[in-house]
């Protein structure tokens, strides 16, 4: 921190304000982002950007509200994402990757490879949609720093992190975009949706008297 203080003034200063307001705000009302799943992206995903762990946090603490709660329109982006997907993308193999408190990623590619379809996610998307929580959303950014500060999480720089904290700050703690360093590295292609609603859904597959219902993965589970 000493080393840093140096390259950059006030880095410091601003971390220990951010600590203080973190600590006020979010501490007692809103549940502590998952550190070992935090801790678990920044591994898998190396070299991933503070915008990227920002996105990651503010799916943890808002869901995917903020793509609506119309299944046609959310089926609309999902074809439209799909046709845009070359060879690469469809080698996602993943299926379903939790991202903490309550919520998965559920891939596209590995969604259609199991046989499920478009229509389905999409209803699932809806189906797990909740207002914005700018709040609740700002209270887990302040978290996730804390732990940055304390050395319990290490990843994007200090520099990074500040620079994504002021961003988002103007403008009301809005979703963001993947960095271009993240979407070039990790393709990704993928929808947030509560992992209550996923279970209640693989339950009824799984319950279904059809011989022709896809066969499920071990992530499922």
């Amino acid at each position: 921190m000493t080393q840093l203080s140096r390259i950059f003034p006030g880095a410091v200063l601003l971390v220990s304000l951010l600590l203080v307001i973190g600590y006020v705000i979010g501490t007692r009302w809103t549940p502590a982002p998952d550190e070992a799943i935090l801790r678990d992206h920044l591994t898998r995903y190396s070299g991933m950007e503070a915008a990227d762990l920002y996105k990651l946090v503010f799916q943890t603490a808002s869901g995917p509200g903020h793509l609506g709660k119309d299944p046609q329109h959310l089926l609309h982006w999902l074809n439209v994402e799909c046709s845009s997907m070359d060879s690469l993308d469809w080698a996602d193999t993943v299926l379903v990757e939790p991202i903490g408190r309550g919520y998965v990623r559920v891939h596209l590619a590995g969604w259609l490879a199991s046989g499920r379809t478009l229509e389905q996610l999409a209803k699932l998307v809806a189906d797990s949609a909740v207002p914005d929580d700018s709040t609740a959303v700002q209270r887990a950014w302040y978290q996730t720093l804390r732990l940055f500060a304390c050395g319990r999480l290490h990843g994007p720089s200090t520099r990074d992190l500040l620079d994504v904290t002021r961003l988002v700050r103007k403008h009301g703690w809005p979703p963001i975009h993947h960095s271009e360093y993240f979407n070039s590295t990790w393709r990704p292609h993928y929808r947030v949706v509560a992992l209550s609603r996923l279970r209640t859904f693989f339950r009824k597959e799984h319950n279904s008297p059809s011989d022709n219902s896809p066969q499920r993965s071990s992530t499922e589970s």
